[in-house]
């Protein structure tokens, strides 16, 4: 591309795509919850890690189903968006004491937040799907050793949506193109 003196445009870097593909993260993530786990996801309670694009979608949705959402955050306005959203919200220094409630934490933060440390204060056998780009949040070896069932659930919109995922692809592709004025739709004769 450098060579040709072509410009190298990261599509999923868009902002309306990161919002877009939100969506289906969030459905994968409801289907590995429902597989993984013996209980509905109705009256059972729920630990999501950030609340960006991601931890909206599925903070919402699992709410949607009768879900009772926890959203820990780093930021005062990310946890009183969740209040607003009728989760309960705390901030990720609350984690040790919050932790052990919980037999289901999705992360989205693509940071170390459940470090060992932290893993060992989850009850055993509990799920942890970490949707966060990698690295991931999660010390995947720790939860392991601990007898911890923990998922790096990546790319999850093509593997679970891939029809949406590609059509959201192309949507954005033919936005940038018509941006830089390359593409005009054609009208059949």
């Amino acid at each position: 591309v450098r060579q040709a003196n072509l410009p190298l445009v990261d599509y999923f870097l868009r902002p309306e795509l990161e919002s877009l593909n939100a969506v289906p993260t969030a459905e994968g993530c409801l289907e590995l919850l429902l597989r993984l786990r013996q209980r509905t996801i109705w009256e059972s309670d729920f630990l999501v890690l950030g609340y960006g694009r991601v931890g909206r979608a599925v903070a919402r949705r699992l709410g949607l189903l009768g879900g009772r959402v926890t959203v820990a955050a780093r930021s005062a306005e990310q946890r009183a968006n969740a209040r607003c959203a009728g989760c309960r919200a705390a901030p990720l220094t609350a984690l040790p004491g919050l932790l052990p409630e919980f037999d289901a934490v999705i992360n989205t933060i693509p940071a170390p937040v459940l470090p060992r440390a932290l893993l060992q204060k989850l009850p055993g056998g509990a799920l942890i799907i970490d949707l966060a780009s990698l690295p991931g949040g999660t010390d995947f070896a720790a939860a392991e050793e601990l007898g911890l069932h923990a998922e790096h659930a990546l790319a999850l919109p093509g593997r679970c949506a891939p029809q949406t995922a590609g059509a959201l692809i192309a949507q954005t592709v033919l936005t940038i193109l018509e941006e830089r004025g390359e593409y005009a739709e054609r009208s059949t004769p």
